[in-house]
């Protein structure tokens, strides 16, 4: 095979692949409640203290554009309240959540109930450079969130925080 050919070949199939990585609003809409669960951080001071919370979760949506309110105490007993606005953008393939993200991957299982969604973006995490991925896991009765980071001078990724939630009664 030719260089030309490979590189037609990986075009092909690199344009393929993209086209297939969209989200709709009507999937991320089902998202849409109340939530309870906990959530799982590793310690900016050390990147190695990890600590669990229980935590709430409340989504709401309005065509492309929804909110995540997380609702977690601190061991020190301080209440925090992170409001973070979601927009669906540039016709499915990125998302707006606490900066821009790529749609990476997107896959729903055959009945279209459950399904998994991957962004990525270039950002900073504990004041380094970094790669920044998110896993949103979904299904109707469980709402998985998971942030991976990769720092610049690293070759593999870690799980910064981790979202673990459980529909309220509907």
């Amino acid at each position: 095979m030719t260089l030309k050919a490979f590189l037609i070949i990986l075009l092909l199939a690199f344009g393929c692949s993209l086209e297939a990585q969209t989200v709709s609003a009507s999937d991320l809409q089902k998202t849409a409640g109340n939530w309870k669960g906990q959530l799982t951080y590793l310690d900016y001071k050390d990147d190695v203290s990890q600590t669990e919370l229980s935590c709430e979760l409340q989504a709401k949506w309005l065509n492309k554009k929804g909110t995540f309110t997380f609702i977690f105490i601190e061991p020190n007993g301080q209440v925090i309240k992170d409001k973070t606005k979601i927009k669906l953008i540039k016709g499915g393939t990125q998302l707006k959540f606490d900066g821009k993200y790529a749609v990476t991957g997107f896959s729903k299982n055959e009945d279209n109930s459950n399904w998994e969604l991957t962004v990525g973006r270039s950002g900073k995490d504990n004041n380094k450079n970094a790669e920044l991925k998110l896993l949103i896991d979904f299904s109707p009765s469980q709402l998985m969130i998971t942030k991976f980071v990769k720092y610049d001078a690293s070759n593999d990724f870690f799980i910064r925080n981790y979202y673990k939630f459980e529909r309220k009664g509907k």
